[in-house]
């Protein structure tokens, strides 16, 4: 295991806590059986554990870690200006600072006794907005990368999510636009149009 990893290890441990989920270690690398098998399943396991996170810098940019913010209903991260407590009702740093604001959108708090009206709005306003400044590696990751997220708003709306918009707001979610310009080169662009789940992440 990486330093990283094991620095994981040791916290868990402290905490109190049985299981750890390090997805370079619990999802087989380079098998895309399995991969597609536990990507599937993100949604459990992000909404259902506590989250440790090294090198938030990096972690705060990537597209395969959002859902991690959004589905988890807590958080520890470490960074190098301190430790970060991250859950519902805000965000506390160790120092004494403390955020009214969390650090992403917690889907479940979005989801829970809210109008279907109301969830269109948040998916569009905080869900895909945040997600659209994120970069995802490979183009073609980006709504998989969401996946998780818009299963937990697909049972809540009793809605269809059709490439990262709603079937049931479909008018409201094509009023959509970017507000930075466009970072990938326009050969990959002309690439991208060739994989059928390519469509629009969602609101700039």
């Amino acid at each position: 295991m990486s330093a990283v990893q094991e620095d994981a290890v040791i916290v868990t441990r402290a905490l109190g806590i049985p299981y750890l989920w390090i997805d370079a270690l619990c999802i087989l690398q380079g098998d895309a059986t399995d991969w597609d098998l536990e990507s599937s399943l993100m949604h459990k396991i992000y909404g259902n554990a506590y989250r440790l996170h090294f090198d938030s810098t990096q972690w705060a940019s990537r597209a395969w870690t959002f859902q991690e913010a959004t589905l988890s209903r807590r958080m520890i991260l470490f960074a190098q200006s301190g430790l970060y407590f991250s859950c519902g009702a805000g965000l506390v740093w160790e120092y004494g600072g403390v955020l009214e604001e969390p650090l992403n959108s917690s889907v479940h708090g979005i989801v829970q006794d809210t109008s279907a009206a109301d969830m269109y709005r948040n998916w569009n306003q905080k869900i895909a907005t945040q997600f659209s400044g994120r970069q995802a590696i490979y183009l073609a990751d980006s709504l998989l990368a969401l996946s998780g997220t818009a299963q937990i708003f697909a049972t809540a709306l009793d809605d269809e999510y059709v490439a990262g918009l709603w079937k049931g707001d479909l008018l409201a979610g094509l009023f959509w636009k970017m507000k930075d310009s466009l970072r990938s080169s326009f050969a990959e662009l002309l690439q991208s149009l060739d994989d059928p789940c390519i469509g629009p992440a969602g609101a700039g």
